[in-house]
C-alpha cells in the first residue's frame, strides 16, 4: 500500500508539472483521479461523483456519442486511444483531450489535458486571418477590424 501511495503522491506532482491529469478505471468500474483532475472538472476531492457515468454526464451531449464510440473501441480491441470533446465546467464548456489505453486487467488508465485555450487561440487566429484576407482582397475591412480582433480576447 506504501508503494501504491508514492505512485499516486508521484502522479500528482506529474500532473501538476505537465498541466495534465491522471486516472484509472478499474474492470469493475472503480475510478481514482490524480488532485489536478478534481480541479479540472470542477469537483470537490473524493467526492462521490468520480465515476464514469459521472464524467459522461459533463460531456457536451454532441460531444458524447463520438467519446463512447472510442472508448469502446478502446476496451473491445485493446488498443490506446485519443479524443478531443467539450465537458461542462462551472456552467461552461471547455475543450479536453482525454489519452488512455487498456491497463493489461481489463481497465483503463490515462491522463487529461484542458486543450480549452489552444482552441481559443486557434479560433482568434481564423478570425485574424479572415480579417487580413479582406483587408488584403479589399473586401471591405478596414484597420479598425483588425484592431479590434487582435484585442478581443
Amino acid at each position: 500500500m506504501a508503494r501504491e501511495l508514492n505512485i499516486k503522491e508521484s502522479l500528482n506532482i506529474i500532473n501538476e508539472l505537465g498541466e495534465i491529469a491522471a486516472w484509472t478505471i478499474t474492470q469493475s468500474g472503480d475510478v481514482w483521479w490524480c488532485d489536478a483532475l478534481y480541479d479540472l472538472y470542477d469537483i470537490e476531492k473524493g467526492s462521490p461523483k468520480t465515476t464514469l457515468e459521472a464524467f459522461q454526464n459533463r460531456v457536451y451531449p454532441p460531444d458524447l456519442d463520438k467519446f463512447n464510440s472510442i472508448i469502446n473501441k478502446a476496451v473491445s480491441n485493446l488498443m490506446p486511444f485519443v479524443v478531443e470533446v467539450r465537458i461542462s465546467i462551472s456552467y461552461k464548456y471547455q475543450w479536453v483531450r482525454i489519452c488512455g489505453k487498456p491497463d493489461g486487467r481489463g481497465g483503463l488508465i490515462g491522463c487529461t489535458q484542458n486543450i480549452n485555450n489552444m482552441y481559443q487561440n486557434a479560433r482568434k487566429n481564423m478570425q485574424t486571418l479572415k480579417v487580413l484576407e479582406a483587408l488584403i482582397l479589399g473586401n471591405g475591412a478596414s484597420i479598425d477590424d483588425l484592431k479590434k480582433v487582435l484585442k478581443d480576447e
